[in-house]
């Protein structure tokens, strides 16, 4: 008789164990190849976005809408199609961008189409194309501002209904492109006696008479402006006068550059855990030394470097101080606190919430670039890491970064700020505004 060989006594076990994992193994299989099958086989359905972000194919016909395909064509005189004339068509017609959204009726339709004329009128002419015309069509019957053929465009509309999708078409008559005749800028003969530089006014006559590059230029002459110690500069008063037989435009401006100012009172705004003294020690500003846009791209900069700021707004007041100083106001919000986190061998709920600076009279005190004594910028809790040994100072700025200021003027004065969180001993003050001093100004024809 011979011996039989007895199987561990483990096997019935491990045994069990693979069948269940080869069960597994198989199920999930099936599942991911049914998956991908499916998503193969039917692509669109799962990415077929509606909207103007989706295909152009509308929606199913139906009996309770009208269901509509747009078609929209620009072509210059010589029968050329201008692309970008169509995009800015697409982007201004409401009809096309509710394509997926059919109206219920056909006077809906067509009044949509209505609304949508002076908009793509309005469209082309900020592409210079001021003798543009627009015709639109729905099943080849004219639409028009007016109710002259409402009614038939209403009953073509309807001709459609629960039999095949209605063809709406947009034809653009774009014409020339008019230039600029004529530019002429009003503003003080003292800032520039000869003529305006090229960057603080770009335009000149025989320009492309585009409304982009028209507002464009307004708002880079008045950046001139204010980079030369204007704050208060601001745009009066536009006229422009198309003659629409010779495609030709006359552009006149006029600008009110206001009086010279410097930096006035810095105000900063409480944000709730961040104390106004931490921010105040990046804020690298002397009242009254010349206004510059530069300086105060440096400020915001430089508090950017907190960790613990995650928005900076600098505004400036609409009206001078007493001094003849412009308000400088700094309202900064609070990043958003992160209390878990991730780790090998830690979890989020072992990780204590950092809790919020209440006060930063346990930290030493550092001077800072002025010479005056200011709590550290790094103060534990959700502001940055723990306190170092070694001195924190405010990073200072060279006299290249300040260049109406000499470099020994430049750190000698600490800047005058004040908060909704003012020291015990520190005190409100008031201050009165005066009426900005007129200004002489002629009119002066750009070069």
């Amino acid at each position: 008789m011979l011996p039989q060989c007895l199987a561990p006594s483990g096997w019935p076990a491990r045994r069990r164990s693979f069948v269940a994992a080869a069960r597994l193994f198989l199920c999930t299989g099936c599942a991911a190849i049914g998956t991908a099958g499916w998503s193969l086989c039917e692509p669109a359905r799962a990415f077929d976005l509606p909207g103007p972000f989706g295909s152009d194919k509308p929606p199913p016909i139906s009996a309770t809408a009208l269901s509509y395909r747009v078609e929209i064509e620009a072509r210059t005189a010589d029968g050329q199609k201008n692309s970008d004339a169509e995009q800015a068509l697409r982007d201004a017609s409401a009809a096309y961008r509710l394509r997926q959204e059919p109206p219920p009726d056909g006077e809906g339709l067509v009044r949509r189409l209505q609304a949508d004329i002076n908009p793509l009128l309005d469209a082309l002419w900020g592409l210079g194309r001021y003798n543009a015309e627009i015709d639109i069509t729905v099943g080849g019957i004219p639409v028009s501002r007016d109710e002259t053929g409402l009614a038939a465009a209403v009953r073509r509309a309807e001709s459609f209904r629960n039999r095949e999708i209605i063809p709406v078409k947009v034809a653009a008559r774009l014409g020339p492109v008019f230039k600029l005749r004529t530019v002429d800028v009003d503003y003080p003969r003292e800032m520039a006696p000869q003529r305006l530089p090229r960057r603080a006014f770009p335009l000149k006559p025989g320009d492309p008479a585009i409304s982009a590059d028209l507002r464009a230029a307004q708002l880079k002459l008045i950046d001139w402006f204010r980079s030369n110690g204007h704050p208060l500069a601001k745009i009066a008063d536009v006229k422009a006068t198309v003659d629409h037989a010779a495609a030709a435009m006359d552009f006149r401006l006029r600008v009110e550059a206001g009086p010279k100012a410097g930096i006035g009172h810095v105000a900063i705004s409480d944000s709730g855990d961040i104390d106004p003294r931490v921010v105040a020690t990046h804020v690298h500003l002397r009242e009254g030394e010349p206004y510059s846009p530069e300086r105060l791209a440096l400020v915001k900069t430089s508090i950017a470097r907190i960790p613990a700021i995650g928005g900076i707004r600098i505004r400036e007041g609409d009206k001078l101080d007493a001094n003849g100083n412009v308000p400088i106001f700094i309202d900064v919000t609070e990043r958003p606190k992160h209390a878990a986190a991730y780790r090998r061998g830690i979890r989020p709920s072992m990780v204590p919430a950092s809790p919020p600076i209440t006060s930063i009279a346990t930290c030493s005190a550092t001077p800072n670039a002025y010479g005056s004594t200011h709590p550290p910028r790094c103060c534990g809790g959700s502001m940055a890491p723990p306190i170092r040994t070694s001195p924190i100072s405010a990073p200072r700025i060279s006299a290249r970064d300040s260049p109406r200021l000499s470099s020994s003027q430049a750190y000698t004065a600490r800047p005058t700020i004040s908060s909704s969180r003012p020291p015990p001993s520190a005190s409100a003050s008031a201050t009165t505004t005066s009426a900005a001093t007129p200004t002489m100004r002629c009119a002066a024809p750009l070069a």
